[in-house]
């Protein structure tokens, strides 16, 4: 029962890492395109 709680806790982790890292990446490539277009 550890285990799969210890797993979930990874997972829920890594999903937060992944989606903080797409949405800063979504941000730099939107201030860059507002940049280039003006």
């Amino acid at each position: 029962m550890t285990a799969i709680k210890q797993l979930h806790i990874t997972y829920l982790h890594y999903k937060i890492c992944i989606l903080t890292i797409c949405s800063t990446a979504y941000c730099a490539s939107l201030t860059e395109s507002t940049i280039a277009t003006s």
